[in-house]
Order: structure tokens, then sequence, then C-alpha cells
């Protein structure tokens, strides 16, 4: 049924738990784990940080998220595991993966609203209506 999944990490305090129920549904389904993250430019950056091209700038974004996904996967070793973090809108960037690696799974954490995201939509919102295949979204109590 379901055979290549991808689970899109966002670095939020929910992302453990996604990240776990992701993990327990390939292996019992004997599916391949695939782990998304999108990066995009942080509110807040260091004053170091505008010294840099835009080019470094995506570079040092893309390596931190990877060390960041890196440590998540060591829960998960005994899993077949693809890796894909970008530059990018998040919700872009997991339905552009899914697509590109044939998912048949998305897993996403749901999101609270504020009257700002009712307003622009979630990145959950976003990927549920644009993803290529089902998605599943964790709703993780705090």
């Amino acid at each position: 049924m379901y055979r290549t999944i991808l689970v899109g990490l966002d670095g939020s305090p929910r992302e453990a738990e996604v990240f776990r129920t992701a993990v327990r549904l390939a292996k019992t389904l004997g599916a391949t784990l695939h782990v998304c993250r999108g990066v995009t430019i942080p509110v807040g950056l260091p004053d170091a940080v505008w010294s840099m091209s835009m080019a470094q700038l995506d570079v040092a974004l893309v390596n931190e998220a990877e060390r960041a996904v890196d440590a998540r996967l060591a829960d998960a070793s005994d899993l077949a595991i693809g890796k894909h973090v970008r530059i990018g809108q998040p919700s872009d960037v997991v339905c552009d993966t899914a697509k590109e690696i044939g998912a048949d799974l998305v897993i996403i954490g749901s999101h609270g609203y504020g009257a700002f995201e009712r307003l622009l939509g979630t990145t959950a919102s976003k990927i549920v209506h644009r993803c290529p295949c089902s998605v599943m979204v964790v709703r993780v109590t705090q």
C-alpha cells in the first residue's frame, strides 16, 4: 500500500513525535522512509550573516538543517532512509520532493492557527492541498 513514505521535518517541538510516527509506520509496512526539510531564511539573523553572499548563506543554512536532520535520523538507523534538504518554502519543497521520489504517503505535523496563519494558510494546509499523494497529518498535543 504505502511503499515510499516522505516525512516533513521542521525543527519544531512537534518534530520528534511526527518522526516517531513516520518511523513506526514505515517499519510496520516495510516501507522506505524519506525525510525532507525546506529551509528558509530565518527572521532573526546574526550580524555576521550580513557579510555573506546569498550563495554562502544558502550553503550555511542547508548545512545547519542537514546537521539537525542527521541528528534526528540517528533514531532510525535500522531503516532505509533518504534525506532531502533544500532551500525553498517548506510546502513547495515537500510537495516537489514527494513528486520526485514517487511518494505514496507524506507525513507532516499539524500547526496551531493564529490570525496570521488563518489569513495566509499554514504550511500543513498547503501541503494537504497541493501534494500529489495522500497526506497524514499528525496532531501532537503539547
